[in-house]
Formats: structure tokens, sequence, C-alpha cells
């Protein structure tokens, strides 16, 4: 997966990928004709949800949309049932969630508030408007993940300064770089090499480079400093180790993760 940029450069979660949209409404070749509406978004990822309810919710958990948009008074999915059990067992990532509903739902849509809907949108409605709708959710959500970006850049800068790495050392960007990729990656396998390559398409040079690079910021870390075993060995009576350059970002990367969570996340 490459990493796409802003016009500053910077690496931004949310154009990683396409936003997927997964519909599941009664209305007959609705995805269909959304494709059609959005067909110049290449963006935007549409896909067909389950009208069965058991079905669905195991799309969700599998697929991980980015946003749900649900129909009620179905025949084989009860929305309201789905939406409970999202808030009960939630999913890896929490979708943001659109129904569609009538006039006289009204009861059902306050329901669905409740357990956590995002937008309710009365029909009828065309799918020209449920397209602007969905690219209006889009620059919500690309705009939460720009500022979620920039939460996380000046924490991994402000744990690297207390490192002593200065900013104006070749490499400290590669640096910063590897740890909010490691940070992202870190329930999943992610290699050395696909790191530096991820690194190298966004500076438009080599995997060598990047890690030539990041092996001469770490090779300039002080390791005497009341920081540095606060990071790498929290626990006193730890033998220390020599680590590979790889293994000291994801150490330090998932004690950035761990602080990020209590005032990010």
């Amino acid at each position: 997966m490459r990493l796409k940029k802003d016009e500053r450069g910077n690496f931004l979660s949310m154009k990683n990928h396409p936003m997927t949209v997964m519909i599941a409404v009664n209305h007959p070749k609705i995805v269909q004709k959304l494709s059609e509406e959005l067909k110049e978004k290449t963006e935007i990822v549409l896909q067909e949800g389950s009208l069965d309810e058991p079905q669905l919710l195991k799309q969700i958990y599998q697929k991980s949309p980015d946003l749900v948009i649900l129909g009620l008074g179905m025949e084989k999915l009860d929305s309201i049932e789905v939406l409970r059990q999202l808030a009960q067992n939630p999913p890896r990532k929490n979708p943001t969630v659109v129904l569609l509903t009538k006039e006289d739902q009204r009861i059902e849509a306050s329901e669905a508030f409740r357990l956590g809907v995002r937008y309710c949108i009365i029909e009828p409605v065309s799918c020209r408007e449920l397209g602007q709708k969905i690219q209006e959710l889009q620059e919500e959500m690309y705009e939460q993940s720009r500022r979620h970006y920039e939460k996380w850049i000046f924490l991994i800068q402000t744990t690297v300064s207390r490192l002593g790495v200065p900013i104006y050392k070749v490499g400290y960007h590669y640096f910063i770089d590897a740890l909010y990729l490691r940070i992202g990656h870190s329930s999943t396998v992610y290699s050395a090499m696909e790191m530096y390559e991820e690194i190298a398409v966004k500076y438009n040079t080599t995997w060598s480079c990047v890690e030539s690079n990041l092996r001469n910021i770490i090779k300039q870390i002080p390791t005497d400093t009341e920081e540095y075993q606060e990071i790498f060995f929290p626990r006193p009576g730890i033998k220390e180790e020599k680590m590979s350059n790889y293994k000291m970002i994801s150490k330090l990367a998932e004690y950035i993760r761990m602080k990020g969570k209590e005032i990010i996340d």
C-alpha cells in the first residue's frame, strides 16, 4: 500500500486508500447507479452490502468499510439490530453510518442516533443527492484524518527531541516517517524493507539511501540519558541488548503509540 501525500509532502492516512462505502438498502441497482454518479471520483469505492443481517455484519467486520449506508424496514435486515451489534462489539475500524429513513420512522431514527448513526437522510432521495452526501463525508473524514496525523507527528517529534536527535541531521525526516509508519502498522506484519520502500517513494530516493540515513541517525542517539533508559529499558534489572535499527524503531514506535493512546485516541 503506497502512502499518498498532501501538498506539503506529508503522509495522510485517509489518503492511503480509497474511501470504501458499503451500501445496504432495498433499492434495485443502487450501487450501479451511484457508481455512474461518482464515476469521476476514483478515490471512492462502492461495495454492495448484504440485505441479510448476519451476512451484513460479517461483511462489515471483514471488509472494514469507512462508511455504511443503511436502509430501514427491510424484510431480512433489522438495521437497528445491526447498529446495536456494532455498538456492543465494535469492529477494528468503526465505520461512519448513514441511515436512509422515511418521515413516519422517527422513533426508529431516534434509536439509531442513540446507537451512533451520524446522519439520517429522509427518503425519497436521488442518487445525485446521495452521491453529494458521500463526497461531503469523504471531505469531512479526510479533514479529521489530517488533524489526527498532525497530532501524531507532533508527539513523535517531541519524543525524538527528548532523545537528543537534532532536527538538522540528515535523515531526521526519514526517522520521523519511519516511526509514523511503524505506529500505523503496529498490529500487522510489516517488514523493514517495506518501511524503507514506503519512505523512499515519498522522497523519490532509494531504499538503501533511506536505510543508510536511518542507521546514521540511530547511531547518534545518546544511550546514557534518562530518556533513553525510560523508553528502551523501563524496568530495573533489564539487561541491555544490542538492537537492530528496525527493532529500535519498532520499540520506540510502540512507546509513542502507548503515549498517543492516552492523549490522541
